[in-house]
């Protein structure tokens, strides 16, 4: 919105009294849905009831993630799922202080954004959509009333499942100053997730190494920030 369009609107609204702005409100949200849909989520929200809305953003995330991105390079023509809506509310949940909903949804966001993307046959369009919802989802998490090495564990479990770039967001988490304790604490958690990582003979080898790879780069990265270099 422009500054000009912007003072326009002001100046209109300045004018009109407390009734005649809920009258102004009413109309246009029985001429616009999404409107009349984003004032009753957003009343949900500062009521504190969003049990609804989490619901619905569930499903939302569920829906939009069924249909894999694709993009047609000799004309040009294709499809990428949209997901500024989801990241929207994400920050209004945030912004009104109900982190555990945000990384509910989060959880969702990871396993079926994943998916979508590995399905997806696209310039990686699918892949940005997604990935631009997560800094929203390591914020929640940065907030969030968890252990910090509940934090850490979680940030890096979402890490694990992405071979893409859709969990870019927690990687540069992982790389922030935390606690060493909670560094201690992930260590402990990888080393024996690491002990337990053996499989059956007829696994695939490629896969079973390329999981022990990735989880001993990060079981280093912990033992480092732990201060325990000598076991590395």
């Amino acid at each position: 919105m422009s500054d000009d369009l912007r003072q326009d609107i002001n100046s209109f609204l300045q004018g009109k009294t407390k009734a005649q702005l809920i009258d102004l409100i009413h109309d246009l949200a029985g001429q616009y849905p999404e409107m009349a849909r984003e004032l009753g989520d957003r009343k949900q929200v500062i009521s504190g009831n969003t049990e609804a809305l989490v619901k619905r953003l569930r499903q939302e995330i569920h829906d939009l993630g069924e249909e894999p991105g694709w993009r047609n390079h000799w004309n040009n023509e294709g499809y990428t799922p949209n997901y500024a809506k989801i990241r929207q509310k994400l920050e209004t949940l945030l912004k009104a202080g109900h982190t555990d909903e945000v990384l509910t949804l989060g959880r969702e966001l990871v396993t079926t954004g994943i998916r979508q993307v590995e399905e997806s046959d696209d310039e990686g369009e699918t892949e940005r959509e997604i990935a631009d919802c997560m800094p929203v989802v390591v914020e929640a998490l940065d907030r969030s009333a968890m252990d910090d090495a509940d934090k850490l564990t979680w940030a890096l479990y979402a890490l694990l499942e992405d071979q893409f770039e859709v969990c870019a967001a927690f990687a540069e988490y992982l790389h922030r100053q935390h606690p060493q304790k909670a560094w201690q604490t992930l260590a402990d958690r990888l080393l024996a997730r690491l002990h337990r990582l053996k499989g059956p003979k007829d696994a695939d080898n490629f896969s079973r190494n390329y999981e022990r790879d990735r989880l001993s780069d990060w079981a280093i990265h912990a033992l480092e920030r732990a201060g325990r270099e000598d076991e590395i």
